[in-house]
């Protein structure tokens, strides 16, 4: 964004997020590590490196590949593609190599620029290239001459962000301008402190991020990104909220298992924080009560969500957190812009309390499909059952209504597995399981040698003699007796992804590898 000149369409990605720098442009944006860049910095950073972009040839429509830890340089990066109606494909630098190739192979990006130090893959047609914080792009090979310049539309796509994809192929989720700034201007409504220092651990190629990120700058806030090796370090990880003045943290809740097991949930009340947006996947109740009791004045923010929409509800939580059988509510309605409601297997809507079904959303934050394939598109994006004429999303999840019409998220269809002619919710057993005082964390597999039901157990102190009994007949108490498990495994830690999510597949791993 250029300074001067008639105020931009704020329904586009890149003028939403620099929309501050017209207004307050000397305030603080994003920091992370020793660098601080401005609202007006960034602007002036976006400025030069789509000029960069636009004088090697890269034209709306083509994909550009950002292979970055979260930085201030990669975030100017990603705001400067976008203005020119570029697509980018963030990539882990993490990744597995065959899965980092399996997406550039898939997205045939025009370029493909990483840090200095990073020497990204040659191939043919593809221009490369490395950003540092200084702000400098860099572009070799695969230059061409400059096309007219484009001035992106609402409707155009904004970025390709691949699944974790556990199992099977991942699935690349198309996103458009118009669709993330709905998403941003829904989600904000449940109340963003204009100016808010807002801390974040998601790595770039998880959608997590982008929510981070619109919230903090749509605010004319401040993106604080935290260090991902802080997520190890609990007391470092506080002392940095507060040496920052961090006052919303956002993130799976992975993120505060460290600071809940170290005993350093305390230290929270000498920081400035007073709201915690947690995502990704459930928070373990017994972890949200302990949370509670550190900050008991914090707003503490459920959200919940699919990548095809980054999120689609949130629900500010109580001073006590209301739950039904150790699951927490999300919300009785979707965020401005949205709708959600449930669907039975034969296609009517859920209309009773309690009653079980599948989790449908629509509206103007959807995402535009699946990257290159038609089939999974047509199978997850369905003309409405509710009649509106629009396409509605088959998110997979299981959920069910109160009397008061808050939704609970019960289990994804695709962790049900039949065991002896019975179906069975993998987590269900978690969600019993949790409700041992002994149990801190809970996952639960089917052995795919025996077909049995395995659950992997974190305890909440140091395991006692005869744990694995004891849970054995809590779980008899509790459950029907084909859903109880028939081993257990006692662990120090569950495997998380990169994105701080259960990773079932490394665990199933480890337990046919045992």
């Amino acid at each position: 964004m250029r300074p001067g000149g008639p105020a931009p369409d704020p329904a586009l990605f890149h003028t939403y997020l620099l929309s501050a720098a017209r207004h307050t442009p000397d305030a603080p944006a994003l920091v992370c590590r020793d660098q601080e860049w401005s609202h007006g910095l960034l602007a002036e950073r976006v400025a030069a490196l789509a000029d960069t972009l636009h004088a090697h040839g890269l034209r709306a429509g083509e994909r550009i590949a950002l292979e970055f830890s979260p930085c201030p340089e990669a975030v100017a990066l990603q705001i400067a593609a976008a203005s020119l109606g570029l697509v980018f494909v963030p990539v882990g630098p993490d990744l597995p190599a065959e899965r980092k190739a399996n997406i550039l192979r898939r997205t045939t990006p025009r370029a493909h620029v990483t840090p200095p130090g990073r020497t990204p893959p040659q191939a043919p047609g593809r221009a490369t290239g490395t950003l540092g914080p200084d702000g400098r792009l860099e572009l070799t090979g695969a230059g061409r001459a400059p096309g007219e310049r484009h001035t992106p539309a609402p409707s155009d796509p904004l970025y390709i962000i691949f699944t974790s994809g556990s199992t099977g192929e991942p699935k690349g989720i198309v996103m458009s301008h118009g669709a993330v700034v709905s998403f941003y201007r829904g989600f904000s409504g449940f109340g963003v402190r204009p100016g808010v220092r807002l801390g974040s651990t998601s790595p770039l190629q998880f959608d997590f991020s982008l929510l981070d990120l619109g919230l903090a700058l749509g605010a004319g806030g401040c993106l604080v990104q935290v260090p991902a090796l802080l997520l190890q370090q609990p007391q470092g990880l506080v002392r940095h909220l507060r040496h920052h003045g961090v006052e919303q943290m956002n993130g799976v809740p992975s993120i505060w298992r460290g600071v809940l097991d170290a005993g350093a949930a305390d230290l929270l009340a000498d920081t400035p924080l007073d709201t915690i947006l947690y995502a990704g996947e459930g928070f373990p109740l017994h972890g949200l009560q302990e949370l509670r009791r550190a900050l008991p004045a914090a707003r503490i923010v459920n959200g919940f969500g699919h990548s095809e929409s980054i999120a689609c509800a949130w629900k500010v939580l109580p001073g006590e957190i209301p739950h039904r059988e150790g699951r927490v509510p999300f919300g009785s309605r979707a965020i401005d812009g949205m709708r959600m409601y449930l669907v039975r297997p034969d296609g009517t809507p859920e209309d009773r309390p309690g009653e079980v079904a599948e989790l449908y959303v629509e509206g103007d934050a959807l995402f535009d499909g699946y990257w290159q394939d038609p089939e999974t598109t047509g199978a997850a994006l369905v003309p409405s059952p509710l009649g509106t004429g629009r396409r509605a999303f088959r998110s997979g999840d299981l959920a069910s209504r109160d009397e008061r019409g808050e939704f609970y998220f019960h289990a994804r269809k695709d962790s049900q597995v039949k065991i002896r002619g019975n179906r069975v919710e993998l987590e269900e057993i978690d969600a019993c399981l949790l409700g041992h005082p002994a149990v801190d964390l809970s996952a639960t597999i089917v052995s795919g040698t025996g077909g049995s039901i395995v659950t992997f157990v974190r305890p909440s102190a140091p395991a006692p003699g005869g744990l694995a009994d004891e849970l054995r007949r809590h779980a008899v108490r509790h459950l029907p007796r084909y859903m109880v498990p028939s081993r257990f495994r006692i662990v120090d830690e569950i495997p998380l992804t990169s994105n701080g999510k259960t990773d079932r597949h490394e665990m199933a791993r480890r337990w046919e590898g045992r």
